[in-house]
């Protein structure tokens, strides 16, 4: 026999002997687990996947009741027409005026002087801006300071009221409790255009002379009555010193399209129950 079969037989298995050793080193592997070493502490052992990374967990964060806030609810204020028409009725005619001694239409020029001071001016400023939003009909110029025009504002002392006779002015306010004079109103008729002077009592400060500032500007307006709810600024005996809106829509009535400079008592009031 050829002596060189049995050397092939051996190298032929010898190589499935390697290559059978190979395959088993291979599976042991892929089920072994890789140790990792962390510094300070033991061995951990962590398994290493053989598919895609596992889903990561969702936190869900913690749920916060909402803040509830307690507020007291406004009540929705409502004013009745009839309540309103009477207002305007009182304050527009009273017990002193038969018929609307409002102004006509166009612009009325407004001055200061005297003993005035810059919240005065501020004061009258701030109510003939809203006087202007108002009036359907007539309006009037911020203040001007120191001059003669169709409305002329005086803050001067009581001595100098004292010395105006009872016929020399168109009406003279008194204190109802005391009787010192507040405010006079004069026409100066000798003007080449007739001009109106309102001469205020000087002494008071305040949201008393606020008060009577614009209290005594609304007499001059047509606002010659008084009203008989406490809560108006137009109470004979002034509580409430602030114009409430029963007052404004008052206002905003006498400075409408409806009426005119000397309408009756009587066809105001047919107009209003149209």
């Amino acid at each position: 026999m050829d002596s060189r079969v049995p050397v092939i037989s051996i190298v032929f298995l010898l190589l499935l002997i390697i290559t059978a050793a190979g395959c088993i080193s291979s599976n042991v592997n892929a089920n072994t687990s890789v140790t990792s070493t962390n510094p300070g502490n033991s061995a951990a052992t962590s398994p290493v996947p053989t598919q895609g990374a596992a889903p990561v967990a969702t936190i869900l964060a913690p749920t916060v009741p909402p803040v509830s806030y307690t507020s007291t609810p406004v009540p929705a204020v409502s004013f009745k027409r009839s309540e309103i028409n009477q207002r305007f009725l009182d304050i527009a005619f009273g017990n002193e005026n038969s018929f609307l001694n409002r102004w006509s239409d166009r612009l009325v020029k407004v001055s200061i002087s005297d003993d005035y001071t810059k919240e005065d001016i501020s004061n009258l400023n701030d109510f003939i801006t809203r006087f202007n939003n108002v009036s359907a009909t007539s309006k009037l110029s911020q203040v001007m300071e120191g001059m003669n025009e169709d409305i002329t504002i005086r803050l001067v002392p009581a001595s100098y009221l004292n010395t105006i006779q009872d016929d020399e002015s168109n009406k003279i306010y008194r204190d109802w409790d005391t009787g010192e004079i507040l405010f006079i109103g004069r026409t100066l008729k000798n003007q080449y255009e007739p001009q109106d002077t309102l001469s205020i009592n000087s002494r008071f400060t305040g949201e008393e002379r606020k008060y009577l500032i614009l209290r005594c500007l609304l007499y001059e307006l047509g606002f010659e009555g008084y009203s008989g709810e406490p809560n108006s600024f137009f109470y004979y005996r002034p509580i409430n010193k602030n114009i409430s809106t029963t007052d404004w829509m008052a206002i905003n009535m006498m400075y409408s399209k409806r009426f005119n400079y000397g309408d009756s008592f009587k066809l105001v009031k047919d107009n209003l129950s149209v």
